[in-house]
C-alpha cells in the first residue's frame, strides 16, 4: 500500500497544477466565472450607443432592475421623479455606472456560485470586501482628482478575482482544503498574479492588470500616484476596518513620499470625511 501523501505534497501538486496553466500563458475561466463576466465585458467598449447599451443590459434582467433602481435613487434623482423604463434610466445613469453595476453583479454571482460551496463564508466575506475596496478607491480618486474614479471603482471590484479562481481550483484537492491555514497562505501569495492573468485574457488595460498584480505589495514598491498605489491603500484600509484579515503592510523600508504619493494617514482622513459617500456607494453596488 502506498504511503499517504505528506501535507506539503498537496500544496506542491496544487501549485504545479496552477503553474502548468500559467506556463501556457492562458488561464481558462471556470464556467461560473465566464458566465458571470461574459456579458459584462461587452460593456467595456467605450461609447456604446444607448440602443446598444440597452440591448446588452436587457439580456440580464437583474442588471436591468438595478439600473432602474439606481436611476430612482436619491443620489441621481433627488427630485423623486419616477423612472420606470430602461431607456430613460440608462440616459440618467450613464455607461460607466452601468458597467460598475454589471461587474458588481458579476462578482456577487461568482461569490455565491455552487462551485465555491466549500468556501461559502469566505466567498461572501471576499465579495463584501471587494465592494468596500471599490467604494474606497473611487472616493479617494474623486477627492484627489487622480486616477480616474471609474477605473478605481472597477479595479476595486475585480482586485481579488484571482482569490475566487484559486478557491475553485482548490476544490480539486480536498486534503488541502482541510488544511485551512496552508491554503490561505497559498492563496494570499498567488491571487494577485492569477487575477492579473485572468484580466489580461480579457484584454483589459495594462494599468488595471498591473494594479491588480501589485495591490498586495508593500507601499515602498508602488509607483506614487498610480492606480496600483491607490488600490493598495484602499485594500489596506478595508482590511484594517475588520472586513478581511489585516495584511502585512510594510517591508521594513521607510517610504519616501513624493507630491503624488498617497499615504495611509492621508487616505484615512479623506475617507473619514467622506464616510457617507462610501456607505452610499457600497449600498448602490450591493443592490
Amino acid at each position: 500500500m502506498p504511503d499517504p501523501a505528506k501535507p506539503e505534497e498537496f500544496a506542491y501538486r496544487f501549485l504545479q497544477d496552477i503553474a502548468q496553466d500559467l506556463s501556457q500563458k492562458e488561464l481558462k475561466f471556470p464556467t461560473f466565472i465566464d458566465a458571470s463576466l461574459g456579458v459584462r465585458m461587452a460593456l467595456s467598449k467605450k461609447d456604446l450607443s444607448t440602443a446598444d447599451l440597452a440591448k446588452v443590459v436587457r439580456s440580464e434582467p437583474l442588471l436591468s432592475a438595478r439600473v432602474v433602481a439606481l436611476a430612482n435613487s436619491a443620489a441621481l434623482n433627488p427630485g423623486g421623479r419616477e423612472v420606470s423604463d430602461l431607456k430613460n434610466a440608462l440616459v440618467m445613469v450613464g455607461q460607466n455606472a452601468v458597467r460598475s453595476l454589471a461587474v458588481s453583479l458579476a462578482m456577487e454571482q461568482i461569490a455565491h456560485a455552487k462551485e465555491l460551496a466549500p468556501f461559502a463564508a469566505q466567498s461572501r466575506q471576499l465579495w463584501e470586501h471587494s465592494l468596500e475596496v471599490a467604494a474606497l478607491a473611487c472616493v479617494l480618486a474623486k477627492r484627489r482628482g487622480s486616477p480616474d474614479p471609474d477605473e478605481a471603482l472597477f479595479a476595486g471590484l475585480v482586485h481579488d478575482l484571482g482569490h475566487f479562481y484559486l478557491m475553485w481550483r482548490a476544490t480539486r484537492f480536498p486534503e488541502l482544503v482541510k488544511r485551512g491555514d496552508e491554503l490561505r497562505e497559498l492563496v494570499r501569495n498567488w491571487h494577485p498574479g492569477i487575477g492579473a492573468a485572468l484580466l489580461q485574457n480579457l484584454n483589459l488595460p495594462e494599468a488595471l492588470t498591473r494594479a491588480v498584480d501589485e495591490h498586495e505589495l508593500p507601499p515602498s514598491r508602488l509607483q506614487p500616484g498610480s492606480l496600483a498605489e491607490l488600490l493598495g491603500v484602499a485594500d489596506r484600509c478595508s482590511k484594517a476596518s475588520g472586513i478581511a484579515p489585516p495584511p502585512e503592510t510594510t517591508d521594513g523600508n521607510p517610504r519616501e513620499l513624493t507630491g503624488n504619493s498617497l499615504d495611509e494617514d492621508t487616505a484615512r482622513a479623506i475617507l473619514e470625511e467622506a464616510a457617507e459617500d462610501v456607505k452610499s456607494l457600497v449600498s448602490i453596488l450591493k443592490g
